[in-house]
């Protein structure tokens, strides 16, 4: 695979993060579990979320990074590692995010949003366990499959009106 590739296998996975990534408390307890909250607030709090989970996760998969980049290249296996790690990471922050109460405008789109994060979850996913079973074909049709993913969570984020959740590779929609 080429050093493009290998550059793109990454970008996917980063850009994908930043988008599920969504960590720390939204400062609401258990009794506020069951009631709505405003748009803005809801976007005040995901948007907190967002930016705390994505500075987290980079963190975290800044050393896998460094290490697997020590050439300046990455190789499929190290990108897989990486995608793999981080759809780990990913999962308990999205959880955080769907634990907000949702508001009542554009709940649509708030849930369009957190289902394509959750699909990206599971595609990463998909994509690592082909890899591992030596099946390329399939585990590239589920990066290209995680970067369809990405444009659909930039296009919910915006109809929704976050400012830090998101997919940055889902920003460069066609």
């Amino acid at each position: 695979m080429s050093l493009r590739g290998r550059a793109g296998l990454l970008s996917m996975l980063v850009g994908s993060l930043s988008l599920v990534a969504c960590g720390g408390g939204d400062g609401g307890g258990p009794d506020r579990a069951e009631q709505g909250v405003s748009l803005a607030e809801y976007v005040k709090r995901a948007d907190r979320l967002c930016l705390a989970g994505r500075n987290r996760v980079r963190a975290e998969l800044a050393p896998l990074q460094e290490a697997a980049a020590e050439d300046g290249r990455f190789t499929r296996a190290e990108a897989m590692q990486l995608n793999s790690e981080g759809a780990k990471l990913a999962r308990p922050l999205l959880e955080e995010q769907e634990a907000i109460p949702k508001p009542d405008d554009k709940r649509s789109d708030v849930e369009d949003y957190l289902k394509a994060n959750r699909d990206t979850i599971e595609a990463l996913d998909r994509a690592v366990e082909s890899f591992e079973r030596g099946d390329v074909d399939e585990a590239n049709a589920e990066l290209q499959r995680n970067r369809q993913l990405a444009f659909e969570i930039t296009r919910a984020a915006g109809a929704v009106g976050f400012k830090q959740c998101g997919s940055e590779f889902g920003k460069n929609a066609p």
